[in-house]
């Protein structure tokens, strides 16, 4: 992801052409079906999800799979790039395994969802929008829970820095969680960027994307979780190492 990403945003020209570039690479929105994807599972409904009250709001695709126990925990979702859904299916199963209630959404411009080409800014909303409905449905903030992998995991950290910041009673949007996972996650974009590129490469001032989990972990005051393997091949170890340390420093 990163690589290209640099390459895009090196070789666009412009200002509005570089950001959509950037954009495009850092997603990588591939809008088929996986060829694993064997069909909806058994007892998961799709919905839209509104991500504004406004009258011509644009909707986000989702996917709710309760569990069988009506007491069981729910959690939020959150993929990472190229796939949508119906390449998240194995995920989603292992959670349900784990026993919770699972709710997933598309960003905007992912599968069947509203819009063309994601941003930061737009999947920060989608998650907030995914995440009051889900607390609509589970009423006991000790029982509803986040998940982000790979670039969903930089969403949900945003999600869970919010709603810390809210304090659980300062907003509509402020029903707290019990806890934050992230797998296979990074600190910001740009450390992504650094570690396929020269040193002198003035990543910083290129991107206009930021994806800062590492400033926001601070702001984190849920239990976090940080899940990945020691041979995982996108994420740098030390990269890993030092948002597990930021996550254990709150």
């Amino acid at each position: 992801m990163a690589g290209a990403l640099v390459l895009g945003a090196l070789t666009a020209c412009g200002t509005a052409a570089l950001q959509h570039e950037e954009e495009r690479l850092t997603f990588r929105v591939f809008k088929e079906a996986p060829g694993w994807y064997a069909g909806l599972p058994s007892g998961v409904r799709e919905f839209d999800i509104p991500v504004s009250s406004s009258a011509d709001a644009q909707h986000i695709h989702a996917w709710w799979w309760p569990a069988e126990n009506p007491d069981a925990p729910t959690v939020l979702y959150l993929h990472g790039t190229r796939w949508s859904l119906t390449g998240q299916v194995f995920r989603l199963e292992q959670l349900r395994d784990f026993g919770f209630s699972v709710l997933a959404i598309d960003y905007r411009g992912f599968g069947k969802s509203d819009g063309d080409l994601p941003s930061e800014r737009t999947v920060y909303e989608d998650a907030h929008a995914a995440w009051d409905w889900l607390v609509a449905q589970q009423p006991e903030p000790a029982r509803r829970f986040i998940y982000g992998h790979s670039l969903g995991g930089a969403v949900a950290v945003d999600l869970a820095a919010s709603l810390s910041d809210y304090g659980g009673n300062a907003s509509p949007r402020s029903g707290a969680a019990g806890g934050l996972i992230i797998e296979s996650t990074f600190t910001t974009l740009a450390d992504m960027a650094r570690e396929v590129t020269y040193s002198w490469v003035p990543v910083g001032l290129l991107l206009s994307q930021t994806f800062d989990s590492m400033s926001k972990m601070a702001k984190v005051t849920m239990p976090v979780l940080v899940v990945h393997g020691a041979a995982g091949r996108f994420v740098a170890p030390r990269l890993r190492q030092q948002l597990n340390a930021a996550a254990t420093a709150t």
